[in-house]
């Protein structure tokens, strides 16, 4: 199984959240969202890059994303 994460817009008034999803054969699911958690969307689009690189673990994203953005 691989994971994917993709950045989620889901309106003009919210900020930026993560999608994360969960890929095994043919089968794609959405594993986990995290909405809103910051309006500079180039920061997140490095944070997203380097969650598909490095693969980390689901259970960890709130830590990273404080980690990252904080």
């Amino acid at each position: 199984m691989r994971y994917t994460y993709e950045i989620l817009k889901d309106s003009e008034e919210a900020g930026y959240g993560i999608a994360v999803f969960a890929h095994c054969g043919d089968v794609t699911e959405t594993v986990r969202t995290v909405r809103d958690c910051t309006r500079d969307k180039s920061k997140l689009e490095q944070l997203v890059s380097a969650c598909n690189r490095l693969q980390p673990s689901n259970a960890h994203l709130d830590d990273i994303i404080e980690d990252f953005l904080g």
